[in-house]
């Protein structure tokens, strides 16, 4: 899990971390970009705002598994 963005403050009180600046956040094949990007630490939870990304469930990744299997079974 990484993020990255032009602009970063955090909040030690609220435990809050808001990036500004052409935000990214990434945690495995997902990545998700937007105008601004809220980190809640003690929650986990991410909240972007005008967000566009590329999600990834773990269904794709399994029946793009099976597909292989598939093709090199003679």
């Amino acid at each position: 899990r990484w993020a990255r963005s032009d602009y970063a403050d955090f909040n030690n009180e609220k435990e809050i971390l808001v990036m500004t600046g052409n935000p990214e956040a990434r945690q495995g094949r997902n990545t998700m970009r937007g105008t601004k990007i809220t980190f809640y630490v003690t929650s986990d939870l991410i909240d972007v705002e005008n967000v566009t990304g590329v999600l990834e469930s773990k269904g794709q990744d399994e029946k793009r598994k099976d597909k292989k299997k598939k093709a090199a079974t003679p």
